[in-house]
């Protein structure tokens, strides 16, 4: 459980530096050529949401990432402990 709210945290913080990021462009006029460090389709929508900048930070994650899929990995421990804890109770009040 702590692993993936830390996954999810980390994340957050990961959108805001990308939203600084393109609020700084916006601000200095920066043209798509010369940001090449919006590299990913969520970077690259960091500039719509200048409006509403905490619409971006907190949205689920996006299906078919790498954040996405590590956070299923975190689901799945996070069921198999419990079942590992379920099974151990189970034999130990039989």
């Amino acid at each position: 459980f702590v692993g993936y709210r830390t996954l999810i945290k980390g994340h957050k913080y990961y959108r805001q530096t990308i939203l600084t990021l393109a609020k700084l462009s916006n601000e200095l006029d920066i043209i798509e050529k010369e940001q090449p460090i919006l590299t990913t389709a969520g970077q690259k929508e960091a500039l719509s949401f200048l409006a509403d900048p905490d619409k971006f930070v907190d949205r689920p994650l996006r299906f078919g990432t790498i954040t996405y899929y590590l956070g299923i990995l975190f689901i799945l421990l996070i069921l198999t402990n419990i079942v590992g804890i379920g099974i151990i109770a189970y034999h130990q009040l039989a």
